[in-house]
């Protein structure tokens, strides 16, 4: 076991000692692997019962490359929870996400042990030789993806290995194309994605022949969480027992000995530093990336689902129009206004200080003869912030029309659109500016049925009521409506969304200046809507109680216009 750690603090030394956990040493005859990392802490796991047969010197340069190889995925390729996503999106474009984050793991493999190649040529060469020399032995037969991969690094670094495999034309051809699709792009990370794209293109009909259920021993794969419809017409609801959502996909067992470990587990930056399944953070920082660079949401659906397989639909929307509504808001920079600058205390005047600042009269006071540096006074200023009175900004109760006229196409090729498309991106942003103000929250999302998200601070459950589309008819919930108004503590702002067919407009606008007639703020923006139309006598009334009500002829136009008018309630900054 000392051999081991040895190894890995001498892989450690060879990159400048990089912060990351340190190893599990083991033995344990009942594991297969040798040299795997853990999923729960993402720890390297060095297990001496299973290694090749070599002698003392040799196994401490063995495991000393395979610590070489582990530390490179942390700080060369993926590197960190960015770079996966965008590479595994790319690959989702050609292939399911689970078989997108296995041509990730080639791509990073080919690039870390290609970088590994160039720093220490020899060392690389013979750890890999000793690594398929191995996985022959304990397989008998090599697997299709095996070879290729085998052949691949043979390409790409010129050599041929001793160990002769029956390598045919079909897996020379696709070898010769995978190492010309990943030469030129080793140390341009910005190629990164697009070369994994081509990786899993290259390697789409072997990886669906060999990478599936019931193919020869292997591990168990992470499998993808199925979304189906749900009772609330969700369209990313997903059940609550994910495990019978779960489809097992097996890997040959000489393909995880040559990608050393589980090839369908993204290690990078993160990963090293012990996270596993991404954070709120990650998916946030994703997802923003995601929004500025233009990409759609499948694409980053299906990243998010090949880095944490586990993750629900809703949590994928959540955080897309989370960026999205971030993407809308622009920042506005508080700047401090300072009062007049008030007189505090006398000081010398010295010379070399601007001459409006010497005061004659203090001067003469202090000594009758003017002495430069000795009896000349000015005054020390002290500047005066001025605070006027402001209240409080009001708590904010969002009002979602969800209603089939309200439509919502999610699985849009270009990402997801219409009414309530929009409709979301502006709760959002609206929810961001009232979370910034650390005020309460509410929703109340209405078809068919009204469904209530009570007054919180909780962000999720919020966000939760908002995703949830119904479809159904349009018919605004007065009663209930004013019953989370009556709840709320303070003074409510009550935004609500819309499109110009409601059914019981008479009724719900007797509910409104009810609302209003109680101090609280009513903003209606109404899409499809005409300015001709509230010119009648009872929405005349309705304006003359402090309610407002903007027509939106064009649904892109919401989100500006609500951000706009929230801004003026709870400030830009």
């Amino acid at each position: 076991m000392h051999i081991a750690r040895e190894g890995y603090n001498l892989a450690l030394a060879d990159f400048l000692n990089p912060p990351i956990p340190e190893p599990e040493i083991e033995y344990d005859e009942m594991k297969t692997s040798g040299f795997y990392i853990s999923e729960e802490d993402w720890r390297v796991h060095m297990n001496v019962a299973r290694h090749p047969q070599l002698g003392e010197t040799e196994l401490l340069r063995f495991f000393r490359c395979m610590a070489r190889h582990e530390i490179g995925h942390y700080i060369y390729c993926p590197y960190d929870r960015i770079n996966s996503s965008f590479m595994v999106a790319e690959a989702a474009s050609v292939l399911d996400p689970m078989r997108a984050v296995f041509a990730v793991n080639v791509f990073a493999d080919l690039v870390v042990e290609t970088k590994l190649f160039k720093m220490f040529r020899d060392d690389t060469l013979w750890s890999l030789e000793v690594i398929i020399r191995e996985a022959v032995r304990v397989t008998g037969s090599p697997s299709a993806l095996f070879k290729i991969l085998v052949r691949t690094y043979e390409y790409l670094w010129g050599v041929r290995f001793p160990i002769r495999l029956d390598i045919g034309k079909r897996e020379d051809r696709i070898a010769r194309e995978l190492a010309n699709a990943v030469r030129d792009g080793i140390d341009d990370e910005n190629s990164w994605p697009e070369r994994t794209r081509r990786v899993a293109q290259i390697l789409r009909d072997v990886l669906m022949e060999e990478v599936r259920e019931g193919i020869c021993l292997g591990v168990p794969a992470p499998m993808l969480t199925g979304c189906g419809g749900s009772s609330t017409g969700s369209p990313m609801a997903t059940k609550p027992d994910a495990e019978e959502e779960r489809s097992p996909a097996e890997v040959p067992k000489d393909v995880i000995i040559l990608m050393r470990g589980n090839p369908m587990e993204i290690r990078d930056k993160e990963a090293a530093e012990g996270k596993g399944e991404l954070s709120e953070e990650d998916l946030e920082k994703i997802a923003r990336r995601f929004v500025e660079r233009g990409q759609d949401f499948g694409k980053f659906a299906s990243a998010s689902l090949g880095l944490s397989p586990m993750l629900r639909g809703h949590d994928l929307l959540r955080f897309w129009y989370r960026a999205r509504a971030a993407s809308k808001i622009e920042i506005k920079m508080r700047v401090k206004r300072e009062g007049s600058a008030l007189p505090a205390y006398t000081t010398v005047w010295r010379i070399g200080d601007p001459i409006e600042e010497l005061d004659i009269v203090q001067s003469l006071q202090t000594f009758p003869v003017l002495i430069p540096n000795i009896t000349t006074r000015k005054w020390v200023k002290r500047k005066s912030e001025r605070h006027g009175e402001k209240s409080a900004p009001p708590d904010l109760l969002i009002v979602i029309d969800s209603s089939g006229s309200m439509f919502w196409e999610l699985w849009n090729p270009a990402g997801p659109s219409g009414p309530y498309d929009a409709a979301l991106v502006s709760a959002f942003a609206a929810l961001d500016f009232a979370m910034r103000k650390n005020c309460r929250m509410a929703v109340l999302n209405f078809s068919d049925e009204p469904i209530t998200c009570e007054w919180t601070r909780d962000r999720k459950k919020v966000e939760d009521c908002l995703l949830t589309y119904q479809g159904g008819g349009t018919e605004l919930p007065i009663e209930e409506l004013i019953e989370l108004v009556q709840k709320a503590r303070d003074q409510v702002l009550v935004l609500i969304i819309s499109d110009a067919e409601i059914y019981n407009w008479k009724q719900a606008l007797r509910g409104l200046m009810e609302i209003a007639s109680m101090g609280h703020k009513i903003v209606l923006f109404l899409i499809g809507g005409r300015e001709e139309d509230l010119q009648s006598k009872k929405f005349k009334t309705f304006f003359q109680m402090g309610g407002k009500i903007y027509p939106v002829q064009d649904a892109n136009d919401l989100p500006k216009m609500v951000i706009e008018e929230v801004r003026g309630y709870y400030g830009g900054e």
